[in-house]
């Protein structure tokens, strides 16, 4: 594709979008586990546990929703989901919130968390990392006066920024620099910050074939920017896609 922008097309979308949903789903066995271990009040985990799987059987109830809550908003970095909301108001409508879609199960609260997910950010930030100190003082003239900016050329000291500032809502990094490569910097904050999004600058994304799916494939980037970046042809371009997350598009 001889194209400045790779656009993923709808197979790939689709592929982001189950990665997500495999991501909620994940995170969502991995805070259940803990709490029936270190909470009695929660039910042993079960051997099978999917979208299917009750609110109830994993011993959810009134007196631990706030429980459930409060470990879903740290293991997410921060973000609120009302999901004690959510599980009153399905009590309070007999097993649907606010007399809308069931909140029974798993599935139901996967599906709420991924259509509710969203910064809440009144100033949000954008970091950009690259090694190449040209691109980042073109890029700091291009858009600083229109973005709460911020630009590294260590991956390692972006990623030290990153996780201490709840402010951040996107990273753009190149993917190719000494030390730590745009994919493995995505993977550290994933640890802790799940849906934090990224977008990937690199030198040959379309001509990559083996790059783009295996990011895709592990649910790393938002979207892929290929060098050399082009500010006067392409520059409203990438402003549009960086606008659209900090406009609260979060998946």
């Amino acid at each position: 594709m001889d194209v400045e922008r790779v656009h993923l097309g709808r197979p790939f979308i689709e592929l982001g979008l189950i990665v997500q949903q495999d991501r909620v789903l994940a995170i969502l066995r991995e805070v259940f586990v803990r709490l029936s271990r270190e909470n009695p009040s929660f039910a042993p985990f079960p051997s099978a546990f999917d979208a299917n799987t009750t609110l109830d059987a994993l011993g959810v109830s009134e007196a631990n929703i706030a429980e459930l809550s409060r470990q879903l908003r740290h293991r997410l970095g921060g973000i609120g989901l009302n999901v004690e909301m959510m599980y009153r108001m399905q009590k309070a409508f007999q097993g649907t919130s606010a007399g809308g879609g069931a909140y029974n199960t798993i599935g139901d609260m996967t599906r709420h968390i991924q259509a509710s997910l969203g910064h809440g950010i009144p100033n949000p930030l954008v970091v950009y990392v690259d090694d190449e100190e040209e691109n980042l003082f073109v890029f700091r003239r291009r858009f600083s006066k229109r973005l709460n900016l911020r630009t590294y050329s260590n991956p390692q000291e972006a990623l030290a920024f990153i996780l201490d500032n709840q402010d951040v809502v996107l990273v753009l990094t190149d993917e190719a620099m000494p030390g730590m490569s745009g994919n493995q910097l995505c993977d550290e904050v994933h640890k802790t910050k799940p849906f934090l999004k990224f977008m990937l600058i690199t030198g040959n994304p379309s001509g990559d074939e083996n790059l783009m799916h295996r990011s895709l494939r592990h649910g790393r980037f938002y979207d892929f920017i290929n060098k050399p970046l082009d500010f006067e042809k392409k520059g409203e371009e990438y402003f549009d896609s960086m606008n659209k997350v900090l406009g609260g598009d979060f998946f």
